[in-house]
């Protein structure tokens, strides 16, 4: 369970830092390059944590068939 909240709390805090972004865009406080790259940032974090949820190997089987579908969603989300 510690190793997934590794993962978890720092997506967590992505999705947190997305926001912001976006409404600066939507207001026009920043520009469309600034935002694109602040996301293209947040993208390449967010990288780091699919390589992280996709090498959780728990020794417990049942754990492992758990861990699988979740770190499949991060692979695809990044997709």
């Amino acid at each position: 369970m510690a190793k997934v909240e590794q993962v978890r709390l720092p997506v967590n805090q992505l999705l947190l830092g997305a926001d912001p972004i976006l409404d600066g865009y939507r207001t026009h406080t920043i520009t469309p390059q600034a935002a694109g790259d602040e996301m293209s940032q947040l993208e390449h974090r967010f990288a780091s944590c699919v390589v992280s949820a996709q090498s959780l190997d728990p020794a417990d089987s049942t754990l492992s068939k758990l861990n699988a579908p979740y770190a499949d969603t991060y692979y695809l989300e990044d997709n």
